[in-house]
């Protein structure tokens, strides 16, 4: 099999597992944090289409398609147009290994005396029963490939037709790129933020379908590693004007990083025994810039007691920074006691870390104090409330 035959198999393969494929999304939009950034980004209209037409099924015995051990010759008479490039037809076993293939022209398929004909080598269709799967695909400036699903029959004709018979089809898949996302390519974004892509309702969805919401991210860290991931809180409205998605503070990307955005949505409106399911994917792809962002932190001090006997007995103060959105903590946290700085504690954690900070002597009287965290990457620095103790002696 020849790289373009390999390609070809993989395309039908692909298409062929994505129709059974399970449906995830959420329904009802999950509310981002109070202090996570919202990024709006338009869909743009629909631009050049791809088509999968599928044709043949088991049942109901009239979209039955076979082929047989005498069967020598496949002829194909699809009905889309291609322009200025090749069209690839195949046969393929249920394994997806390669039977017989043939290549033509745009102008030799559109031309008298339209020789469109594919020959099957002497038994290689031998079994009766078993599933076989032919198909054309044109590349264009927008694809069309066209799959007939055949059945083995041992009284299966010399000569197979293949058209795109209303009668014989069972699914049309139609792949649409939303075109907003070249003006969103190069925007800002941060992580833990959440992005709404919105448009007229049914842009991302028709009425009357079900949709499978799908958004990966992808970034490329040092040495050109690629890691992608899901994001989080998939979702749109049920009108179908708005998809949002959250990008995950744990994705592995930096300021000065990018983050492709993948956004697909693919609904569809079921058939019947006489018209075909109608499958729409709409795509959203753009790079956005990923900006330095951090969240504000805040810091709690309290002390083990409001008085001290003497100046040996000031006590602790137990030092507690939060990250409101549940992030990794790592910095340092100082005690300022009358104004001046004590040496800083190193803290680690997620969401909240606490320590616990034995104060020094003190002289008598009343000492104020305050403790500071320095910030981070990702968060603020911040300061607490003060607290006070008296030194009687």
């Amino acid at each position: 099999m020849n790289a373009r035959s390999r390609v070809g198999a993989a395309l039908v393969t692909a298409v062929i597992m994505m129709g059974g494929a399970a449906a995830v999304g959420g329904s009802a939009a999950a509310a981002p944090t109070a202090t996570a950034a919202v990024r709006d980004f338009s869909t743009g209209n629909t631009g050049d289409s791809s088509f999968v037409l599928e044709y043949g099924a088991t049942t109901p015995a009239s979209r039955l398609i076979t082929i047989g051990p005498d069967t020598r010759t496949i002829v194909f008479a699809p009905g889309f147009g291609p322009q200025g490039d090749e069209i690839a037809c195949n046969l393929l076993a249920a394994d997806g290994s390669l039977i017989a293939e043939r290549y033509w022209s745009s102008n030799e398929w559109w031309s008298p005396p339209y020789d469109r004909t594919l020959t099957v080598p002497t038994g290689a269709v031998a079994g009766v029963g078993e599933a076989y799967t032919a198909s054309c695909a044109a590349r264009a400036e927008a694809s069309y490939l066209s799959i007939w699903n055949l059945v083995g029959a041992g009284d299966a004709g010399a000569q197979l037709t293949l058209d795109e018979s209303p009668a014989k089809a069972t699914r049309t898949t139609e792949r649409e790129p939303l075109d907003g996302a070249r003006d969103a390519t190069g925007s800002p974004v941060a992580l833990g933020d959440r992005v709404r892509i919105s448009g007229p309702a049914g842009i991302w969805f028709p009425p009357g379908s079900t949709p499978v919401l799908d958004v990966r991210l992808e970034v490329s860290v040092g040495g050109g590693t690629t890691t992608t991931g899901p994001a989080e809180d998939v979702e749109a409205t049920v009108d179908g004007a708005v998809l949002s998605f959250t990008i995950p503070r744990s994705l592995p990307a930096k300021p000065g990083d990018d983050i492709v955005v993948r956004a697909e949505s693919t609904s569809t409106v079921p058939g019947s025994n006489t018209a075909p399911d109608r499958v729409t994917t709409r795509i959203w792809v753009a790079r956005l810039a990923v900006e330095s962002a951090t969240t504000a932190s805040t810091t709690g001090l309290t002390l083990d007691r409001r008085y001290g006997v003497s100046t040996l007995s000031a006590g602790t103060a137990r030092v507690v920074v939060t990250d409101p959105l549940g992030g990794p903590i790592a910095g340092s946290v100082v005690l300022v006691i009358d104004g001046k700085s004590r040496p800083p504690v190193v803290v680690s954690g997620v969401g909240s870390v606490s320590t616990t900070i034995r104060l020094p002597k003190l002289g008598r009287g009343l000492h104020t104090i305050v403790a500071t965290f320095g910030g981070s990457e990702s968060l603020s620095s911040s300061t607490s409330p003060a607290r006070q103790v008296r030194i009687l002696l």
